[in-house]
């Protein structure tokens, strides 16, 4: 996000300075994250294409990633139509819905850091058999976010006009771009509920519920978004398609969880993959 402005603005790039920042932002993340984790205990002796390829190990491995990466998939489908829906109404809705989701990310991406601690923690006492911790884990997890999401929601709500005049002068923008913040402010609650409970499922060994859920309301997106963007609602049908099938994929996800939790609580914990150091 620094970098964005230095290679667009301050160096002149324009598109090819976008794609430079984007780069060298992800090629610098990769390389403090590969640091960080050779200084761990556990990976300091990791040696790639070493040692015989234990195919066991794929399976658990395969079960849990396999999902979430259908649903990536769908999710970067599902964009390209909807950018399609929104081409309909001109460059300036565009504009707006790119510009709009750009600032509510602040909201999804504090959800979801505070959505991969949570999981940590949880897999940890899931694995030791600590039920009792693992359900206070997501608890504490669910208030901090969603305390954070009403602020945020409040911010999109009553400021959205304000921020999007910050970067808009054109008033067909400005009011695309006020209306995607407030529609979206909606929805801002249960979006991060959602980004905590999944990473709650996936913890627990399950990524198959959430995928299933998540992925099936995104794909509804393209039927509902085209109805409602046919009606007086404009492309603003467009913007409430996201609120409603987000609400209802959160509500779903936070209904399950519960029950997912007491029915592992019948049965012992099954180890994924056990950690074996070297002797």
């Amino acid at each position: 996000m620094v970098l964005d402005p230095l290679f667009i603005l301050g160096f002149r790039l324009d598109v090819a300075g976008a794609a430079l920042a984007t780069l060298l932002s992800e090629t610098i993340a990769f390389v403090l994250m590969l640091i960080a984790v050779r200084r761990n205990e556990y990976f300091a002796r990791l040696r790639l294409f070493s040692g015989p390829a234990e195919i066991h190990r794929l399976k658990p491995i395969a079960r849990l990633g396999a999902p979430v990466t259908m649903q990536s998939g769908v999710h970067a489908m599902v964009t390209i139509l909807i950018s399609r829906l929104v081409v309909r109404f001109g460059d300036l809705a565009v504009a707006a819905q790119r510009l709009g989701a750009q600032i509510e990310s602040i909201s999804w991406m504090t959800a979801d850091g505070f959505a991969a601690a949570v999981n940590a923690f949880m897999a940890q006492n899931f694995g030791a058999g600590e039920h009792r911790r693992v359900r206070r884990g997501y608890w504490s997890g669910f208030w901090l976010v969603s305390a954070i999401c009403t602020v945020t929601s409040l911010i999109l709500l009553f400021f959205g006009a304000p921020i999007m005049a910050i970067f808009f002068t054109d008033p067909l923008a400005l009011g695309h771009g006020a209306d995607y913040l407030r529609i979206l402010s909606a929805s801002q609650l249960l979006m991060g509920i959602q980004l905590l409970t999944s990473s709650a499922f996936a913890a627990l060994g399950q990524s198959l519920v959430p995928s299933i859920v998540i992925t099936g309301l995104m794909v509804a997106r393209i039927p509902l978004g085209t109805y409602l963007s046919g009606t007086a609602l404009g492309v603003s049908g467009i913007w409430w398609s996201f609120s409603i099938t987000t609400n209802l994929a959160g509500l779903a996800l936070v209904i399950a969880l519960p029950f997912y939790m007491r029915h592992l609580e019948r049965r012992p914990v099954a180890a994924i993959a056990s950690y074996e150091p070297d002797t």
